[in-house]
């Protein structure tokens, strides 16, 4: 069953576009933090960081209201602190792809590598190709969060696919993994390469400066990451 509230890849509840910048910041710190709610405070520093209203209490007030207006009147309810949704982990698609990956993690430790990969899978068609889109408000910052457990979710895909005597989709799969994390350390990197060198400089001075200091490897984190998973493929497949 498709979740109610969709976040990761558009922003709608129950098939309808919640809309404005400021309704869509209330519900992704609510939907962040599901299970608590949100207090106040945070709500209004998350969804006016720069120039506050007169009465800023007053006005999460009014935009508490047109949300349960537009939405329903019971989506959102009161707590001693402040607010949180009426909803469940399955229904929230930012929090039902983090079930999909306990669930994954779940069965490949008990060697159920069929059922690992049905559920990777499910947990990746919650963002249905869309990606964690740029930073700069509280959506974009879940997404980004959330991001991190798609890339655990291809990585298990792969690892799933591999142990399923699918050799040829799992190292695709890794490869295309290492392009796209190599992809944004180049586009976080502006003056400095993303894996430590000036940028413009040739990959040679990498290796060189490898060989000249091999405790400080010029290759980021996330790239040796990945390296380590397609290792685990390759020691799974060697005879």
């Amino acid at each position: 069953m498709a979740p109610d509230l969709v976040l990761l890849s558009r922003t709608s509840f129950r098939d309808q576009e919640i809309v404005g910048p400021r309704l869509q910041a209330l519900i992704a710190l609510l939907a962040g933090a599901l299970r608590t709610g949100c207090g106040t405070g945070r709500l209004i520093e998350g969804i006016w960081p720069d120039h506050r209203p007169g009465n800023p209490p007053k006005a999460l007030q009014i935009l508490v209201s047109r949300a349960r207006s537009q939405l329903g009147a019971d989506l959102i309810v009161r707590t001693p602190t402040g607010y949180r949704l009426t909803l469940s982990d399955d229904q929230v698609d930012s929090s039902a792809v983090l079930l999909r990956a306990e669930a994954t993690a779940r069965c490949s430790l008990a060697g159920d590598h069929a059922a690992a990969l049905r559920h990777a899978d499910a947990g990746l068609a919650l963002w249905a190709g869309a990606g964690p889109g740029p930073a700069g408000d509280p959506l974009a910052a879940l997404r980004a969060e959330r991001w991190v457990t798609h890339r655990t979710l291809v990585r298990a895909r792969a690892l799933a696919l591999a142990r399923l005597d699918r050799p040829a989709e799992a190292v695709e799969l890794l490869a295309a993994v290492a392009a796209e994390r190599r992809g944004g350390a180049r586009r976080a990197g502006a003056v400095r390469g993303g894996d430590g060198r000036p940028a413009g400089r040739p990959r040679r001075w990498v290796a060189r400066r490898a060989r000249q200091d091999p405790a400080r490897s010029c290759r980021g984190p996330s790239v040796r990451g990945v390296g380590r998973y397609r290792r685990a493929v390759r020691r799974h497949l060697r005879p």
